[in-house]
């Protein structure tokens, strides 16, 4: 797998207990370990800006996208997806979860 980074880059990314609206990039990042989580996220302006030039359309109200995280053979994939599902871009590889990355709210099961 190709990744858009070697290591998680500096961006500008906190966990937040309410995600960040806009009509670019999602305030809630998915998390798959074991079943789907979510959790919250706040990113400033410069942090788009990096994420979209890695990607191949870039981010913005004409192209949305959203983050998540896939747990798969005890490392982490951080992935961008645009919403409408024309592309996914592999970001960067992790040993865990990035720091922004920490209440993962579960659904509960009905």
């Amino acid at each position: 797998m190709n990744y858009a980074w070697n290591r998680e880059p500096e961006l500008h990314i906190r966990s937040a207990h309410q995600p960040t609206e806009g009509e670019a990039l999602s305030g809630v990042v998915l998390v798959y370990e074991q079943g789907v989580g979510r959790a919250y996220i706040k990113f400033e302006q410069d942090t788009l800006d990096k994420l979209g030039k890695k990607v191949p359309y870039g981010i913005g109200p004409g192209n949305p996208g959203y983050v998540k995280a896939v747990k798969k053979h005890g490392h982490y994939d951080i992935v961008f997806c645009y919403l409408d599902k024309s592309k996914t871009v592999p970001l960067w590889r992790s040993d865990k979860l990035p720091n922004w990355i920490k209440r993962v709210h579960h659904p509960q099961a009905v």
